[in-house]
């Protein structure tokens, strides 16, 4: 199964490490190109970033766009397919928790996992020394912002330190951390949980069907007392359910 892999966080820090231990190290691997038009920095080394002066990207068919520090970005559909062909794992960078969303969503039948990558404060403070630039000092503060919003749609937070050696280090992780990731299956229901989703799903079921074939045998229409009686019947059967349950979450 082929991995996605998608990174999110601080702005300008770790992006040129990742192209270059992915494009040294791992031939495996490979960063889906983005394209923006944003002006070119003067951190930007090797990017992932295909640089226009176009105001508009939408001639360009990018499936995939957001707007980030007052910017638009984007990625085309074809080019992650076109990735996925030929890598076992498929980068993009991404700064946009809606796009993510619909990343996980086009891109279900493949292994997804999203990161978000959090710069040690020392390392970020030495960054803006060497480039004093205040639209990226805002795009790093917007990133801690957008992942207090919404933490949960990221299936792993890792910490870039000042060392690129450990920043590759963590680059390994991740892929095997995506590797490793499960894909859900009712077998991947802890037994004990199993236990539990059946002890409340089938009652409520029985407790539906029965008021139902009682009707029939009576041979009478709905009415608001039969209705009334399947509902208390559905109440009794979940206090019942809810009572069993606690007394198993306390064994």
């Amino acid at each position: 199964m082929k991995n996605i892999i998608i990174l999110d966080g601080t702005s300008g820090i770790w992006k040129n490490s990742l192209l270059e231990y992915t494009t040294r190290h791992l031939s495996d691997s490979t960063v889906v190109e983005k394209i923006s038009n944003r002006a070119k920095r003067l951190s930007d080394k090797k990017n992932d970033l295909t640089l226009t002066m176009d105001s508009d990207l939408s001639k360009y068919n990018l499936e995939y766009t957001y707007f980030f520090a007052g910017k638009q970005y984007g990625v085309s559909k074809s080019n992650i397919e076109e990735a996925l062909r030929r890598y076992d794992n498929v980068f993009i960078t991404i700064r946009s928790q809606n796009v993510i969303s619909r990343l996980k969503t086009d891109f279900s039948e493949h292994n997804i996992f999203s990161v978000f990558i959090y710069s040690d404060m020392d390392c970020i403070t030495e960054f803006l020394s060497l480039y004093n630039d205040d639209i990226l000092r805002d795009s790093i503060l917007q990133a801690y912002t957008d992942y207090s919003r919404n933490p949960d749609i990221y299936d792993l937070v890792v910490i870039n330190g000042k060392q690129p050696n450990d920043f590759f280090r963590l680059i390994n992780y991740i892929v095997e951390k995506a590797k490793a990731k499960p894909k859900f299956n009712a077998n991947s229901i802890p037994k004990k949980n199993r236990g539990l989703f059946l002890n409340m799903i089938f009652p409520l079921i029985y407790s539906v069907l029965l008021g139902i074939a009682v009707n029939i045998i009576s041979g009478n229409d709905y009415t608001t007392w039969s209705v009334t009686t399947i509902i208390l019947s559905i109440a009794l059967t979940v206090l019942l359910v809810f009572i069993h349950v606690i007394s198993l979450k306390k064994e």
